[in-house]
């Protein structure tokens, strides 16, 4: 058994291969297995399922592995998880080119902006309930008390990034305004020896997985605005996605929140 919520399959399934895990009985939501400390918080997930991945360039939509999640994952990931794989299997996936079909923008005439938001929300997710709140206790904001809360009476804590000006207590109609992506991996970029302290990881993995991130940000902000994503700008940004899953950046995040939540209970 490790520390992640007493389950221990994360580490050793992560690398398993699909064809292995297909002899197995599937993973089910198993929401219930949440110790009864968290669930009353209701700080996580608290459900052991798997993200398949798929060769897109494939004719049939057939999963390629099967990466299992860290059950650590807020709720609101898990169902955004769920709304994607749906949205690619019955919405996107019937029109999408195969590797005998070039990538085409006109076939289908789809935009595959929906899919990257999806995911990218995940990420916003994510980082906005481990890096940020890491950041906030940093700069002062108690943990567990104000964890993704607004502190009231505290109305200047914003830390100034190049010429970027970041609130790190922004209020929202009495709560804490979550931060855009942009602004959470600025931070994460200027804060990185503390984070690799944190986060118990070497300050090259953080480097890493920011190479990544501000890839996927930017498209992103494409997938945001007035642009039709393609086929293949949509493909690129999956593949990278998915490469973030196997290299485990969740449950480094979810460590985190883990650490913020307890903290000084």
């Amino acid at each position: 058994m490790n520390r992640h919520l007493g389950d221990d399959s994360f580490s050793k399934l992560l690398h398993t291969s699909y064809a292995d895990l297909c002899k197995e009985k599937p993973l089910q939501p198993v929401c219930n297995q949440t110790p009864p400390r968290l669930q009353e918080e209701a700080l996580f997930c608290g459900c052991s399922f798997s993200f398949d991945v798929y060769d897109l360039s494939l004719s049939n939509l057939n999963p390629t592995e099967r990466i299992v999640l860290d059950k650590r994952i807020d709720r609101e990931s898990y169902i955004i998880f769920n709304t994607f794989s749906e949205s690619l299997k019955k919405v996107f996936s019937p029109v999408m080119s195969s590797s005998i079909v070039p990538m085409v923008i006109g076939k289908g005439a789809y935009d595959f902006a929906p899919l990257i938001n999806s995911l990218s929300r995940i990420l916003e997710l994510e980082i906005n309930s481990s890096i940020v709140q890491d950041i906030r206790q940093m700069q002062g904001i108690e943990m567990p008390a104000y964890y993704k809360k607004y502190k009231p009476d505290h109305h200047d804590l914003k830390i100034t990034i190049g010429t970027k000006e970041i609130d790190l207590n922004c209020e929202n109609d009495g709560k804490l305004k979550p931060m855009m992506i942009g602004e959470s991996l600025m931070m994460m970029r200027y804060y990185k020896k503390h984070l690799a302290k944190t986060l118990k990881v070497e300050e090259n993995v953080i480097n890493q997985h920011l190479k990544q991130l501000e890839v996927l940000r930017d498209y992103r902000n494409k997938a945001s605005h007035s642009n039709v994503i393609t086929e293949k700008e949509f493909v690129d940004f999956y593949n990278m996605f998915c490469n973030l899953m196997r290299q485990g950046l969740l449950t480094i995040w979810a460590n985190d929140k883990e650490r913020l939540c307890r903290y000084n209970m």
